[in-house]
């Protein structure tokens, strides 16, 4: 499997979907719906630290809802930097919110709640304690 990686926090930007090559439809796998599916899928990717233990994942995401949830975070950061440019990391708290879709209604998708600020110049904004390991053992639903 290829992957093309871009960091949008450099400006960078994906490539044409013309210039990835795999252009012939009649040999795509076939998707959910049964039509050809392009092997080429625009992903976001957005590192997350879990501070306590200092465990580092990835959430990955293809979909609408995952797509939103990650730019309404760094949207939010980047208002913050343009603010205060040794703004640090923010804190978030996984959730979800109510998307409305057309086919659906109103579905879950992912939230990244932002709880407080790590800055790394000092002055952090803490956020409340965590009152047991047990708050980190849900289920998350999508």
């Amino acid at each position: 499997m290829d992957r093309k990686v871009y960091r949008v926090a450099y400006g960078e930007r994906p490539p044409e979907r013309e210039d990835l090559g795999d252009l012939d439809q009649d040999k795509w796998p076939e998707g959910l719906d049964g039509s050809p599916a392009d092997p080429w899928v625009l992903q976001y990717l957005l590192p997350l630290e879990h501070m306590p233990s200092g465990e580092l994942v990835v959430f990955v995401t293809s979909s609408i809802g995952g797509r939103r949830s990650v730019a309404d975070l760094c949207s939010a950061y980047a208002k913050r930097k343009g603010k205060k440019p040794d703004c640090g990391q923010p804190i978030i708290k996984l959730a979800t919110a109510e998307m409305p879709t057309r086919r659906y209604g109103k579905v879950l998708r992912p939230y990244f709640e932002i709880i407080g600020w790590h800055d790394a110049a000092g002055g952090d904004e803490t956020p409340p304690a965590v009152e047991s390991e047990d708050e980190f053992a849900d289920e998350i639903p999508f």
